[in-house]
């Protein structure tokens, strides 16, 4: 299998995009173009395709960091954060339809203190049973024996409960062409999958 690393924080996160036509739908798209590039780096440790064992050992030096991090956010409203520093900063919270995002968040002591563990940019999302979830970037596969398809394989740090999926294995992701499992890391902490398989739109010439 040929692979390369990609970040597609738009269909996963649900981002909002300008509603503006013309120029200004331009320039939005190129924006976020451009953030989607940015995290193509792994958000947490600046690696591509992370493999589970760097991730492993980058959690066990970052754990600590990462808790004082999301207690801060635990204190928030917000249940989806997208910071870049000296970028953008995108916050929203979960209602009973859809993400409401807010225009002005207000996250200084989280940024603050990012900033001062020494990180520079974050992709978290809370679920509905308040476990968190760090991404840690995305692999895509190019599938030798089905070359119209290709494979997105998102990676997240998972924190609280323990996920109610399957354990992971090779042979699990490789072969199924969608689902989710899990790894554990530490006490509490996980290291969770999700994969799906599509077809990328072919350009007409």
């Amino acid at each position: 299998m040929a692979l390369f690393a990609s970040l597609s924080i738009l269909a996963n996160y649900h981002l909002p995009l300008s509603g503006a036509l013309g120029f200004m739908k331009t320039i939005t798209l190129v924006f976020f173009t451009l953030i989607i590039l940015l995290f193509n780096k792994n958000s947490v440790s600046g690696e591509l395709t992370p493999t589970d064992e760097k991730l492993k050992t980058h959690l066990l030096s970052k754990s600590n960091d990462f808790e004082t991090l999301l207690s801060i956010l635990s204190e928030t409203k917000y249940t989806k954060i997208l910071w870049i520093k000296d970028g953008p900063l995108n916050a929203g919270f979960q209602n009973k339809e859809s993400i409401v995002w807010d225009k002005a968040p207000q996250l200084e002591s989280f940024i603050n203190k990012a900033t001062e563990l020494g990180f520079g940019r974050f992709l978290i999302g809370k679920d509905y049973n308040d476990n968190w979830l760090i991404s840690t970037g995305d692999e895509v596969v190019l599938l030798d024996d089905v070359p119209t398809k290709v494979k997105t394989i998102k990676r997240s740090y998972w924190y609280g409960v323990k996920p109610e999926h399957t354990i992971c294995t090779s042979e699990l992701v490789n072969t199924s062409f969608d689902g989710t499992c899990y790894l554990p890391l530490l006490k509490n902490w996980f290291l969770y999958k999700y994969w799906f398989t599509y077809s990328p739109p072919i350009e007409k010439t």
